[in-house]
């Protein structure tokens, strides 16, 4: 989940909520999406115009990529498995 007023991304066991892990990925995370194998975390860092990927599991940023301002949109194509922000 994203949490806008925090600028942070979070991980939540469910159904309990265990385990809450915070992430600031860039500045003011917005949307995210998942790829197809729940393995990778795609999401747009409005105020720092860029993209993040992070591994699922525990949160870790793997590649943070520079958008067009501002990036308020993204989704993952799992056929041609790609990412694609507006």
């Amino acid at each position: 989940m994203t949490l806008h007023r925090g600028g942070q991304g979070a991980q939540r066991g469910a159904p309990t909520g265990a385990g809450l892990r915070k992430v600031r990925p860039g500045a003011n995370p917005r949307v995210m999406a998942v790829s197809e194998d729940s393995r990778y975390l795609y999401g747009t860092n409005y105020s720092s115009d860029t993209m993040s990927k992070l591994r699922a599991e525990d949160l870790t940023v793997l590649e943070t990529v520079p958008t067009n301002h501002p990036p308020i949109g993204i989704t993952y194509d799992p056929v041609r498995q790609q990412v694609w922000v507006a």
